[in-house]
């Protein structure tokens, strides 16, 4: 884990930055600006949580000697996310998916194209063997608002500043997927900034509903 050094008055403490490892995600499209821009404002959610993101390099070489079982929402195990956990001695581990759909529609000004994301995502604390967050089919469109957001007065940090064109879809899918991503996070965002009031406990791995 790093650390950092905090100084109060004449005293230095040394502070523990957590650390997550995100598997890559699985996307509907294999639009590398796209899906780019989805990654960049993960990293940055993450980062806005005080969380220390690691290289996804060590994550895929790590994370390819595990098997590839997937949920009912096709996201990987919880099993296989402490696993990789573990491996890596991170204190988080998330894991994603975005599937985007792309229409175009008419409007007064003109043809339009217009961007849906829908996205699902789980947080595996890995010292507690704890799936400490979940959000299963959060969608946002290329037209969303933010500004019900908790993490809204960030956003000028979290999102891309601008959504560079790659084909007339890829900015709206842009806008979709990282707004989605927003409102997937919000509620762990809320939990993990300095005012946070904590959050309902997450679901024990290894551990049936019975609690056994």
């Amino acid at each position: 884990m790093a650390e950092i050094v905090i100084t109060i008055g004449a005293t230095a403490q040394t502070v523990a930055v957590p650390k997550i490892a995100n598997i890559p995600w699985a996307f509907s499209e294999n639009n590398e600006t796209a899906v780019g821009t989805v990654n960049t404002t993960l990293k940055n959610i993450y980062n806005g949580c005080g969380l220390e993101w690691i290289d996804e390099g060590k994550v895929i070489a790590v994370w390819s000697q595990i098997s590839k079982k997937t949920d009912a929402n096709g996201l990987p195990t919880d099993e296989e996310m402490l696993s990789l956990g573990k491996k890596l001695g991170v204190d988080y581990v998330s894991a994603g998916k975005c599937d985007w759909k792309v229409k175009s529609i008419v409007q007064l000004s003109g043809l339009k194209t217009k961007a849906d994301a829908v996205i699902s995502l789980k947080i595996v604390n890995v010292k507690k063997a704890l799936v400490e967050y979940e959000k299963k089919q959060v969608k946002a469109d290329s037209q969303a608002k933010t500004n019900d957001l908790a993490l809204a007065a960030s956003l000028v940090v979290f999102l891309p500043s601008a959504y560079v064109s790659g084909g007339p879809k890829t900015p709206p899918m842009q806008k979709a997927g990282s707004v989605a991503v927003a409102r997937a996070l919000d509620d762990f965002y809320k939990a993990h900034t300095p005012a946070a009031e904590g959050q309902k406990p997450g679901r024990k791995i290894g551990v049936d509903k019975s609690g056994k």
